[in-house]
């Protein structure tokens, strides 16, 4: 990881039964694997409660194939979600127009459910309001990954799901942790965030080191069709 902002959170083993059925410790978890929950949860990744445990699942169009596998590839190596490759599914939208996706599901775990309470103290998505803390510059990585977007040599993340409030804590916390300047831009959807082209340079140097390369171009100021 680089960049500010990496604080050191202890390592948690993952044991494995004989029939390789994942048992978690509970207490902390890598900061990596904190990291890469965060930024997702920021995006498209949703936690849900299952019984007295919690598990994330990524769900998206197959358009985003090589960041699915690559999400899915990192959860699997550190023994948290199942190791065989997800299956791409259809589901059948306006019109009757096929989509394809791929969803991925963590195992459930106790030592999950603090994530699931930052994010759903009243059963609705928020921003924690210690969102600082877990916004390493690799968090912010897997956010644009999973949720950025080219935009008049700019970049928008697309953050409708959250409240205007919570879209100016984390404009607030881009300012303060990585000096980004951004603005929030409103639609019917609801509010976005956008990052001004004179930042970009420095949210490249952040971030850069920490993107597969098939989705840099959302920091490169150019479409996918360039690259």
């Amino acid at each position: 990881l680089t960049g500010p902002k990496c604080s050191v959170i202890l390592c948690t083993a993952v044991v494995r039964s004989k029939r390789q059925k994942p048992t978690f410790h509970h207490g902390p978890h890598n900061v990596d694997v904190i990291s890469l929950l965060f930024g997702s949860l920021l995006g498209d990744t949703y936690a849900e409660k299952r019984g007295n445990s919690t598990r994330f699942t990524l769900k998206q169009s197959s358009r985003h194939m090589e960041y699915l596998m690559w999400f899915h590839s990192f959860l699997a190596d550190r023994g948290y979600c199942n190791p065989a490759k997800p299956i791409m599914k259809t589901v059948l939208g306006k019109g009757g127009k096929v989509h394809y996706y791929y969803r991925i599901n963590t195992y459930s775990s106790a030592s999950f459910n603090w994530i699931h309470l930052a994010f759903y103290p009243n059963g609705i998505k928020i921003v924690p309001q210690n969102i600082a803390t877990y916004l390493t510059p690799f968090a912010l990585a897997v956010w644009i990954m999973d949720d950025g977007g080219v935009r008049n040599n700019g970049m928008m993340l697309s953050t409708y799901c959250f409240s205007r409030e919570d879209n100016l804590l984390l404009c607030s916390m881009l300012w303060e942790l990585y000096g980004l300047k951004c603005t929030i831009h409103t639609k019917a959807e609801g509010p976005s965030i956008y990052v001004w082209p004179e930042s970009m340079d420095k949210l490249r140097s952040f971030v850069l080191p920490n993107m597969i390369p098939s989705m840099r171009y959302k920091v490169m100021g150019h479409s996918r069709d360039v690259i």
